[in-house]
């Protein structure tokens, strides 16, 4: 079994399918050795040379299955090495051209959405949140519904801000 580690599969792919196989054709080695043994026993060789025979024929009819399931699909089983190579090469090309179509269509769609954000007109609370954002107040957790808090670090807080300077009854204003 080859399988190519630049395929991304999940974990069950190589830890459970294989080993699910593994107990099936456990089991199926088990119980044939057994049935041919009673096979023997009942019938006779010449039975259980026809015994190997139709197993014989059912892996033959397998085989034949999994080839026409595969000539109607890519083909991928019948192809030689370079042919392989270069189908892998097309598929790394066209799932970089579908990653690059889907992140071209995220983007569209990301600037239709935006673009509906700035023409729906703000609401009141957006409005209100704004204004106190400008004025340097902050805004508690929950959007400040209970009270406002301020930030007195702000140019508009300090005490100088506040006190009104008049000019000196020296001082000559020009």
């Amino acid at each position: 079994m080859m399988w190519k580690a630049h395929i991304k599969r999940e974990a069950y792919v190589y830890f459970l399918i294989p080993g699910l196989m593994q107990a099936i054709q456990n089991l199926g080695l088990a119980l044939i050795t057994m049935l041919s043994g009673y096979v023997v026993d009942k019938l006779g060789y010449l039975w259980l040379e026809l015994f190997f025979i139709f197993w014989l024929a059912v892996a033959l009819l397998a085989i034949v299955v999994i080839w026409l399931i595969d000539s109607y699909g890519s083909g991928y089983l019948n192809m030689g090495v370079g042919e392989r190579d270069a189908y892998e090469a097309e598929q790394k090309q066209k799932a970089a051209e579908e990653e690059a179509a889907a992140a071209a269509e995220a983007l569209r769609q990301r600037q239709r959405r935006r673009h509906s954000e700035l023409l729906r007109p703000k609401t009141a609370r957006e409005l209100r949140n704004r204004y106190l954002s400008r004025i340097g107040a902050q805004l508690p957790p929950h959007l400040g519904h209970a009270r406002l808090m301020r930030n007195m670090e702000t140019p508009q807080n300090t005490p100088a801000a506040h006190r009104q300077v008049l000019p000196d009854d020296d001082e000559v204003i020009s």
